[in-house]
């Protein structure tokens, strides 16, 4: 019977939810579920200062409340194992909930960070690692891949679905020992409706329940794109499934490019005493003095050092990059002593592509290491084409710099007019800083015309397979209150989206961008950053001080930066997170698998970290999702037969597999160090992280080994860490 209008409320409303018994205080929002058997679970913990609670409606499966002094409108639905509390403001403001507070009986948070993490709620290192700062708050949007977390029990799992994950910060939290999370919602003035909410489902005890509960909302709302429809739309993204990811590094000139290097100096040295009229002449007036000084150095130095001769080539790229010189004027002064041009240019080159196909490596997909590099090389995009490569240049617009700002980035330079007008907005007037500190975030809509601009100047010049736009996928969502174009996060989203779809749809490429973030993932055809997210890089100074030995590196040289190529030591506080096995789970896995393909971010690539190669490529090989390197010529050269072992093994199964779901994750032993995933064609595949061999299901599975089998079939890969 429905409760008369303004009734007092009770102290509490009790609701039915399978075997569960639902007890809400509407007065203070705490929600507890306590099974027939007497298992209780806090869904919520309550908090003071709401106001008195109006009940206006009540029944067994339903009740609907206002806490008039803090303007909400509160509604609670049971429908089977479902609990859905819809929360409504009338005001702008602030509201923690839910405040997740684990209590005895619950064994482990089920963490969407990145790929997935398994967080024993009284794990003293996760306490450190994330509760250790109250003060530190996260986005939701950026701290998780997918809107959702779970509950651990030791017979079943509580799944929380955020439906708006917008303006939503975490908090992670201790209590009695014990690790915890709270969620602060915004309610902002731009917001039409001011409506958040969350969905507890009730389910079985796997550790990625929560992923396969999120995605069967996700099929639900109709939000969930296949991998099989997103290549009968873009058919190109066939080339996906199966390939490697990299990112290819070099200047259109380099040490390797000269054959001679005795003749080549000898030529040098004519070079400053030339006749004005003379290539050799127009060429040595072309250099700049910095240029001219290199020159100089590399003929005055007794020893021809590499880095000397290094100087050099950097000149002579630099003036083809700028357009000043073509390759042939620099082939008319040093005839004979030089490579073919179509080969220049160390990983960026006809050259590299052809060693990568020789090994017989057929499936990849290579992005530069930025928007520009590629310029004036259309025979690199053609060879890619004809190899069945995919080939992008690395594009963004989350950023405006002021023009010719010192320190900018090809990527952030637009026009005096977009930098005063297109920066996004506080709600306080103030501007934005953008990326670094740097400029201005840019609005989403004010970008549009430009994206349109550069995609298709770019795409006349150069005939690219694939593109790649950072940060549209990574979580980072606006609300703009700038009056030029005022906009929400929902909508900076859809502006993301429809610009992804745009480029798919205009030029038929498949389109990458830094992590997956499920918000994202309708449009995107893979992502970087899903599996390894970037680590400390932007907030911990060890990260980034040369002094320290768990430095990252630098962005110098500029053919292959040290922040990609440098093997460094792990920071011990990033290892229980990143490289334990016990403690990750691919979450994204049994939500996106047959949807994005994912690998890690480029700062954190799968060769990356001393002493986690092995564990690395077995996690790529277990979660059935490609590894991401960086290549010059000479790394790939130190690398190849590690890369074409993981190859041999990967690609034929992902091929396959990559429009397959992924349907279940298992432990196989106590110590956690045995696991198992599963698909949806029947396909297991089974890898050992410890150091003693293994059985799983009657299958010898050896120490530092992976193993798949499908249909009586079997294969096998060790992997070699350094």
């Amino acid at each position: 019977m429905a409760i008369p209008q303004w009734a007092p409320a009770a102290q509490t409303i009790a609701l039915r939810a399978g075997g569960w018994t639902i007890r809400v205080d509407p007065g203070t929002l705490r929600v507890e579920a306590v099974s027939d058997v007497g298992t209780s679970v806090l869904v919520s913990d309550g908090q003071s200062g709401l106001g008195p609670a109006k009940i206006l409606e009540q029944d067994g499966a339903s009740a609907h409340w206002t806490l008039a002094s803090r303007g909400l409108d509160a509604r609670i639905r049971i429908e089977g194992n479902d609990i859905t509390i819809g929360l409504k403001s009338d005001r702008t403001a602030k509201l923690a909930w839910p405040i997740v507070a684990p209590g005895k009986n619950i064994e482990a948070l089920i963490l969407p960070r990145g790929e997935g993490n398994w967080v024993p709620v009284d794990d003293a290192g996760w306490l450190q690692d994330l509760a250790g700062d109250p003060e530190n708050e996260y986005t939701v949007t950026e701290e998780f891949s997918l809107p959702c977390w779970g509950l651990a029990l030791r017979g079943g799992t509580f799944t929380y679905i955020l439906p708006n994950p917008f303006n939503c910060a975490l908090t992670y939290t201790r209590r009695d020992g014990r690790f915890g999370l709270r969620i602060t919602h915004e309610f902002t003035r731009l917001d039409a409706e001011k409506v958040y909410g969350l969905i507890v489902r009730i389910g079985g005890p796997s550790p990625v329940e929560p992923a396969r509960q999120y995605r069967a909302w996700l099929v639900q709302q109709g939000g969930f794109v296949s991998m099989a429809d997103k290549i009968r739309q873009t058919p190109r993204a066939e080339r996906l499934p199966g390939a490697l990811q990299a990112y290819l590094w070099g200047l259109p000139f380099e040490i390797g490019d000269v054959e001679d290097w005795d003749g080549f100096i000898r030529r040098l040295a004519g070079l400053p005493e030339a006749a004005a009229d003379s290539a050799a002449g127009r060429l040595w007036a072309r250099l700049p003095p910095a240029g001219q000084k290199a020159v100089r150095n590399l003929l005055a130095d007794e020893w021809k050092y590499d880095y000397l001769k290094s100087e050099v080539t950097r000149a002579f790229s630099d003036l083809i990059s700028q357009g000043v010189l073509t390759p042939e004027q620099v082939i008319e002064v040093f005839p004979g002593l030089l490579a073919p041009a179509p080969d220049w240019g160390g990983g960026i080159s006809v050259r590299f592509l052809k060693m990568l196909g020789a090994t017989g490596i057929d499936r990849a997909c290579l992005t530069l290491g930025d928007l520009n590099s590629g310029d004036g090389k259309p025979e690199v995009a053609r060879a890619a084409e004809e190899m069945g490569y995919l080939y992008a240049p690395y594009d963004s617009y989350d950023s405006v710099h002021r023009p010719g700002q010192v320190d900018t980035s090809d990527t952030a330079q637009f026009d005096a007019e977009l930098f005063a007008t297109g920066g996004i907005m506080r709600a306080d007037g103030s501007l934005t800083r953008g990326f670094g500190g740097k400029g201005r975030w840019l609005n989403s809509r004010a970008a549009r015309p430009w994206v349109e601009k550069r995609v298709g100047g770019k795409m006349a010049a150069i005939p690219f397979s694939a593109w790649f736009v950072d940060c549209d996928a990574a979580g980072q969502w606006f609300d703009d209150y700038n009056p030029s174009h005022p906009g929400t996060q929902a909508q900076d989203v859809a502006n993301r989206i429809d610009r992804m779809r745009w480029i798919a749809r205009t030029y038929g490429l498949p389109v990458g961008s830094e992590g997956g973030s499920a918000l994202a993932a309708v449009a995107v055809h893979y992502g970087h950053g899903v599996l390894t997210p970037a680590i400390g890089a932007w907030d911990d100074p060890d990260l980034e001080n040369d002094k320290s030995k768990y430095n990252l590196g630098g962005w110098w040289p500029p053919e292959c930066p040290e922040v990609f190529f440098k093997v460094a030591p792990i920071k011990p506080k990033y290892v229980r997170r990143f490289c334990d096995p016990r403690f990750r789970l691919p979450l994204y896995q049994v939500v996106f698998h047959d949807s994005v393909i994912t690998t890690h971010h480029w700062g954190t690539p799968s060769l990356k970290f001393k002493g986690t190669f092995a564990t690395m490529a077995l996690l790529e090989q277990l979660y059935n999702v490609p590894p991401l390197y960086h290549f010059t010529v000479d790394e790939f050269t130190r690398q190849r037969e590690r890369v074409v072992a993981h190859y041999r093994f990967f690609s034929p199964l992902h091929r396959r597999l990559a429009t397959t779901a992924m349907t279940d994750f298992r432990w196989l032993s106590e110590d956690r160090l045995v696991q198992k995933t599963v698909f949806a064609d029947g396909t297991e595949i089974v890898a050992n992280f410890g150091k003693s061999p293994a059985v799983a299901g009657g299958l010898p599975v050896p120490a530092g080994t992976v193993i798949s089998r499908w249909n009586g079939a079997t294969a096998s890969y060790t992997p070699a860490d350094q």
